[in-house]
């Protein structure tokens, strides 16, 4: 080959990209919204001044720093997230600019491998674009219409900055089959308990350390699956002067086989805008309890899911309850 058709080639490959970058540059077009999910760390979405924090720490995730994240939710989510596809560009049904619509009213994604920001843009689902999900890469200004076969509800669902959304729904990452023993004091000590779980039996003791003969099975077997789905939620800051002694209502510390250990402390939500069925005054919210962790969470539980682990030795031994 003469050295004249090697440079003419050389040219014609420069050429080539050159055009490509310049179409990219000048019409704006950037449509690749998917997420190489098995390469994420870290999530952060963002709306107005709400920020949410996705994280992952070994091999579970954890919301916002501190609380454990729900496995299905943040799966659903990275299901969504790895097969975002473009259907068209989208059109604004308004005469204004594209940054002057999109970016104050959407949820803006920041997807990070390790320290480094790995794809950042913009989700939207506003009456601009008839509600329609739109994308728009930051620093662009060519939006597109986005949807994804995995989403099974509205798209933007998913880019939730609502903590209660992520927040799991268990208090350890742990199988519950991993608990030794559930142990129990309640402010009145008598009350209190130790339930202690072997391959082939199950023993239970009082406050004083002397073992129950008989006891109520299936309750137990109801505080210990309650471990399982507690419905929780992330408490509004206005609820937290309710941690307190006076409102204590019980402590649990669990062991797990492997040495894991966590201390729960239960709380009742006390003021004065509360009723019961009929309309009488309460002191207390009859609905939902306060758990504070031995790791420095705290959390919204209900009196329903938390009902038999709230249960003292006297709801255990059968010759009490009949």
């Amino acid at each position: 080959m003469s050295k004249n058709r090697v440079l003419s080639f050389i040219l014609f490959v420069v050429l080539v990209v050159s055009a490509y970058i310049f179409y990219r540059w000048f019409t704006g077009k950037d449509d690749s919204f998917k997420v190489e999910v098995n390469k994420v760390s870290r999530v952060e979405l963002i709306k107005g001044t709400d920020t949410l924090i996705l994280e992952k720490n070994e091999s579970y995730w954890l919301l916002n720093k501190r609380h454990l994240a729900d496995e299905k939710a943040v799966q659903y989510f990275f299901d969504v997230l790895g097969s975002l596809n473009v259907i068209a560009p989208a059109t604004l049904k308004v005469d204004k600019k594209i940054e002057e619509v999109i970016p104050s009213s959407s949820v803006k994604l920041n997807a990070y491998r390790g320290r480094r920001l790995y794809q950042s843009f913009y989700v939207a689902s506003i009456p601009e674009f008839n509600y329609k999900p739109v994308a728009l890469m930051v620093g662009g200004y060519k939006p597109y219409y986005i949807e994804s076969a995995y989403a099974e509800d509205d798209l933007m669902d998913y880019f939730s900055v609502n903590p209660n959304y992520w927040v799991s729904n268990r208090l350890f990452i742990e199988p519950i089959d991993a608990i030794e023993t559930i142990n129990v004091t309640f402010p009145d000590v008598s009350k209190s308990y130790k339930i202690r779980f072997t391959d082939k039996d199950i023993l239970i003791t009082n406050y004083k350390g002397q073992e129950v003969d008989s006891f109520d099975l299936a309750r137990v077997s109801r505080i210990y699956n309650s471990w399982e789905n507690l419905k929780l939620r992330v408490p509004a800051d206005s609820l937290l002067k309710s941690i307190k002694p006076d409102n204590l209502l019980e402590t649990i510390t669990l062991d797990f086989a492997g040495g894991k250990t966590y201390t729960f402390h239960l709380y009742k939500i006390t003021g004065d805008a509360y009723k019961n069925l009929l309309g009488e005054a309460l002191s207390y919210d009859p609905n939902h309890i306060l758990i504070s962790t031995s790791d420095n969470r705290i959390l919204l539980g209900t009196y329903y899911h938390f009902h038999f682990i709230l249960s003292h030795i006297d709801d255990l031994i059968v010759n009490n309850r009949n």
